[in-house]
Formats: structure tokens, sequence, C-alpha cells
């Protein structure tokens, strides 16, 4: 177990490396300047590295319980469309991300934002061009 806790907050730890080195681009690069967005997505960081630093912090060797797993950069999550019954693996993704696949979701999309956090069990709803989406998270592959 404490080889486990240790490769997830190793993971983590990275995952805020890289946001710290891709924060300051991404809002430069799809975002205006001081707009709604531009806050939203500023604060969603904050949010994100808090979250993350605390999950770090109660996944210590000296912490009695590993939380299950949450979506993350670079997660794989497993939906289930609560409407059509569908169930569908996405892989949340940085925006820059050179090799984009099918199921790949930018964690900058709305899609991707609502998953950032989530748990097993959890649901969103996210609204997209033909309505709104309702998922399941299922499953989370770090």
């Amino acid at each position: 177990m404490l080889a486990d806790r240790t490769t997830y907050c190793e993971m983590l730890l990275k995952h805020l490396v890289e946001l710290d080195e891709q924060e300051a681009t991404i809002l430069e690069e799809y975002f205006i300047p001081d707009s709604r967005e531009w806050k939203r997505m500023k604060a969603l960081f904050q949010k994100y590295r808090l979250h993350i630093e605390q999950v770090i912090r109660t996944s210590l060797p000296t912490h009695p319980k590993v939380q299950p797993a949450m979506v993350t950069i670079g997660s794989t999550v497993t939906v289930e469309d609560i409407d059509t019954g569908e169930v569908l693996d996405l892989r949340i993704v940085p925006p820059s991300n050179l090799h984009v696949s099918a199921n790949d979701v930018s964690y900058i999309s709305p899609i991707g934002t609502a998953l950032l956090l989530k748990r097993p069990g959890d649901t969103i709803s996210v609204k997209v061009p033909m309505g709104t989406v309702t998922y399941r998270i299922m499953n989370v592959q770090l």
C-alpha cells in the first residue's frame, strides 16, 4: 500500500509541476485577459492546485486511508451517458496535446472542466451545442 501511495503522490506532484509550467501559457493563448472565461479558468487552476495539495497531504503514509481515484489531468475516465446508457472512456488532456485521439477531452473544455476532481459515482451535467449531457463517472484510471 505504501508504494501505491508513494506512486500516487509522485503522480500528483508531477501534475502540479506541469500545471505551474502551463498555466500562464494556456491563459494567454486560449483566453482574453481578465474576461469571465479567463477568470473562471484561473479559479479552476487554483481550485485544482489546492485540491491536489490536500490529497497529497492526506495520502502520506501516516494517513490511514487513501481516497478513491479522482479525475486529474492525464486520467482516463469511464462515464455513462445517463440519457442514452452509452459508456465512453475519455482521457483528460492539456489543450496543447499533440497526440489527440477521438476520446481525448481538453481540460479547458466544458466537459473536461466539469470532470476534473470528480470521483466514481459523481454526476456532471454540461451544456453542449446539441443540448445538455449528463454523465455518471463510473471509473477513473490514473
